[in-house]
């Protein structure tokens, strides 16, 4: 009877107070029943009946009240599920509509970017026919001096010939080699190459941010996606984003391998596996080995960094859960749930 006229308490304990409260009403009622069955003079077999009859009355009028709480919690739920099937059916009404502009976005997207890259491709084929001129330029000197050797040395060959053969021969040779030998005479041999060792290539480093900034999507968000979530999972978000800024020592607002690893060393340092790990070239191969494999679970867009929600991902399996408070890892299935895992 207590259990049904109390209920239980948030806590699951049924309030002792209102027990104590109930058991003097009771105690109440017991006794001016029983002083007016002494002035009316009832026996004791009557006056159990009307003990019995007041104690059956009380538990109807408790039920009939307990009927009325049920049913009123139960209208109030339900309007609350009429008006989550409402949200439900605008959500899933904009989800085909939002799914479709996704898909107009990703494409003009890659249009964008498509052009970009054929601009960088064309950029990249002009400044590697610069590092070839290089060597271009070299050849060509060097083909001009073999040139004039072969040159050179061929008409002393044929003047030492001429000189000792008849004299016809001689007579006859002589213009030819002369003017060869002449033009020799001429030449300014290059005293250093055309071209030295000592070039590089000098790329803007300043445009690395400009590239980062290229193109951004606007509109569309109108609300936190986590609007709903209990205090627990944005405490758990809040903790693992503060995570992913002390990790990305380079605020990219992403996570790479060198940075992977540190976080690496600090997982293990906080599990103590630093002193249980061998020699330091077995540490640091296990480190390297465990970052690849993260990587490879983790990075679905396979450009070798870590954004914000994959790193998410990560924090949620083991042994990074390692990393969270112990009574936050109470929160990771509902925080798994929304990540879609």
């Amino acid at each position: 009877f207590v259990d049904m006229n109390l209920g239980l308490s948030t806590d699951g304990t049924v309030s002792e107070n209102r027990v104590d409260d109930l058991r003097a009403e009771f105690g109440a009622e017991l006794e001016e029943s029983v002083a007016l069955a002494a002035e009316q003079g009832c026996s004791e077999e009557q006056l159990a009946q009307q003990l019995t009859a007041q104690l059956h009355q009380t538990v109807v009028d408790a039920a009939a009240n307990a009927r009325e709480e049920l049913a009123h919690a139960v209208g109030a739920a339900h309007n609350k599920l009429v008006a989550g099937k409402q949200s439900l059916a605008i959500l899933k009404n904009g989800q085909e509509t939002v799914c479709a502009s996704v898909v107009d976005c990703q494409q003009d997207i890659q249009a964008y970017f498509a052009s970009l890259r054929q601009m960088l491709d064309e950029r990249e084929a002009q400044v590697l026919k610069q590092a070839r001129k290089r060597s271009d330029n070299l050849d060509k000197q060097l083909l001009l001096v073999s040139k004039h050797v072969a040159e050179i040395q061929a008409a002393t060959d044929s003047a030492k010939k001429a000189s000792t053969g008849p004299d016809l021969t001689l007579l006859h040779q002589k213009p030819t080699i002369q003017k060869v030998l002449q033009e020799a005479l001429e030449i300014d041999w290059p005293t250093k190459p055309a071209v030295t060792g000592d070039f590089k290539f000098v790329g803007e480093v300043s445009i690395h941010e400009q590239i980062n900034g290229l193109g951004r999507v606007e509109g569309g968000l109108v609300q936190d996606p986590l609007t709903g979530s209990s205090p627990q999972v944005m405490e758990l978000i809040q903790h693992t984003d503060r995570l992913f800024a002390e990790a990305d020592s380079d605020q990219d607002q992403l996570i790479g391998a060198d940075e992977l690893k540190k976080l690496i060393y600090q997982l293990y340092s906080s599990s103590g596996q630093l002193h249980t790990s061998g020699n330091i070239s077995e540490l640091t191969q296990k480190v390297k080995d465990e970052c690849a494999h993260n990587f490879f679970l983790f990075d679905k867009d396979q450009n070798d960094f870590l954004d914000s929600r994959e790193f998410q991902k990560m924090m949620c399996s083991k042994p990074w859960q390692a990393l969270l408070p112990g009574y936050m890892v109470a929160s990771l299935p509902e925080l798994k749930s929304y990540l879609g895992i």
